[in-house]
């Protein structure tokens, strides 16, 4: 059991320097070839791990690996969007409001029960998200969230997000999480080259790679790995609570920002210190 809890550890640390990655890729370019690199990369570093492990029996499980791939690839276009327009301190945060989608759909879909504590914890997740719009009136701040584009465009990948990870809490069992994990980066690798050749982004892909191959290559790993971790987090630990503790890694991100970016984190750092005390409800 406690090989979970060291994977969840990981998926944190890693989740948290991952959005400091994909702001340095991402920063100044276009949204469909960054989020490209940053998961067929991811792809092609989980290759070498498929030798090692059994085939499925049956592959009944790609059917909601398509839907799922689906949905990422939406995500992932507005997350990636949102890092490269908006600073990592304050749009990070806003990650964590999938636990609000994902705790009503788990219920609804997975079974998983809807306590007091977690209602609790999604009430000071949204408070610690009100203090990020920096207006004395909860409303007005939030609404000013749902104004500015790099912000909405993160609430909408968090929406995305944790309806693919409700899909991923019902599908992954029965199936290695490597094979899950490759599949699902190459699903959304393959629907990111379908938009790239629709928008005639192709060319950006190639010329994105050469100009930054060292970044490029550190995020899809990065990207691969984190979500490997997850998933075997999903095989002993619920959905409704591996998810939100991925959370933390915000608090490693806004530091980071502090220190890389030099952006002002004081604030911003008290609002994510609030939604992650927010997850620790969840625990309980």
């Amino acid at each position: 059991m406690w090989t979970v809890y060291v994977a969840l550890l990981g998926r944190i640390l890693l989740l948290g320097y991952e959005k400091i990655v994909v702001k340095q890729l991402s920063e100044g370019e276009k949204s469909t070839p960054s989020a490209f690199l940053f998961f067929g990369i991811a792809s092609l570093s989980l290759l070498p791990l498929l030798p090692f492990i059994p085939s499925p029996t049956n592959y009944n499980f790609l059917y909601k690996v398509v839907g799922s791939s689906f949905l990422y690839t939406i995500a992932n276009i507005f997350y990636v969007k949102s890092l490269s327009i908006g600073e990592a301190s304050l749009v990070a945060p806003l990650y964590n409001l999938n636990l609000l989608f994902l705790l009503v759909l788990t219920t609804v879909f997975l079974g998983e029960k809807l306590t007091l504590f977690k209602i609790i914890g999604i009430l000071l997740l949204i408070y610690g998200a009100s203090l990020l719009g920096e207006r004395k009136d909860i409303f007005t701040s939030i609404g000013i969230l749902f104004r500015e584009k790099a912000t909405l465009f993160m609430i909408l990948a968090s929406l995305f997000t944790a309806t693919g990870r409700t899909i991923d809490g019902g599908a992954i069992t029965g199936v290695h999480p490597i094979i899950y994990a490759f599949y699902i980066n190459l699903g959304i690798t393959i629907f990111l080259l379908i938009y790239a050749m629709v928008t005639g982004s192709l060319v950006d892909i190639w010329d994105l790679f050469k100009r930054k191959p060292k970044i490029a290559t550190l995020s899809g790993f990065i990207n691969s790995y984190s979500y490997l971790l997850l998933l075997i987090a999903f095989t002993r630990i619920d959905v409704s609570i591996a998810v939100p503790a991925s959370m933390l890694g915000t608090l490693v991100t806004i530091i980071l920002a502090g220190k890389i970016f030099k952006e002002r984190i004081k604030s911003r750092f008290l609002a994510a210190t609030i939604m992650v005390g927010g997850v620790w409800f969840l625990f309980l």
